[in-house]
């Protein structure tokens, strides 16, 4: 009976560890990447894998991007958000994406990024690509950060 426990546990567990987890309805999943584009999502989705490294959300009516679920992203480093509704409310937005290398802001609502948007790493201060359009912002601008 022993060795029936230990088994299931053991196949739970290989289960976890090949990233078989759940992916945001409507978007698609592999490894390591989470593609969202064009599903006309509202928000910010729900279920993303903690271990994604590239998420594309291109393409759709996000006007918020949330801190908080984008810090439990650790592993994030490519992120893309063009064609989106988003604002100029992106204080802080970043401070927890510390890997982050590119990101893509291009055709939102946008206005200024401040000093805030990128404060403690992310690709304001590491040195990684930004576009807003068709003119990439150069790290170097957006000061601040550990980097």
């Amino acid at each position: 009976m022993l060795a029936w426990g230990f088994a299931l546990v053991f196949l739970l567990g290989m289960g976890m560890a090949s990233g078989d987890v759940s992916c945001p309805s409507g978007c698609s999943c592999r490894y390591l990447e989470v593609n969202c584009t064009g599903q006309q999502l509202q928000e910010f989705p729900a279920a993303i894998p903690l271990d994604t490294r590239q998420l594309i959300l291109a393409a759709n009516n996000v006007s918020y991007l949330p801190a908080m679920e984008l810090s439990f992203l650790a592993d994030l480093v490519y992120l893309d958000c063009r064609k989106n509704l988003l604002g100029d409310d992106l204080d802080f937005t970043f401070i927890g994406v510390v890997k982050l290398v590119y990101l893509d802001l291009s055709f939102n609502n946008l206005t200024q990024v401040t000093f805030s948007t990128f404060s403690h790493g992310g690709a304001g201060g590491r040195g990684g690509g930004i576009s807003s359009g068709s003119t990439p912002w150069r790290p170097l601008a957006v000061r601040g950060g550990a980097g």
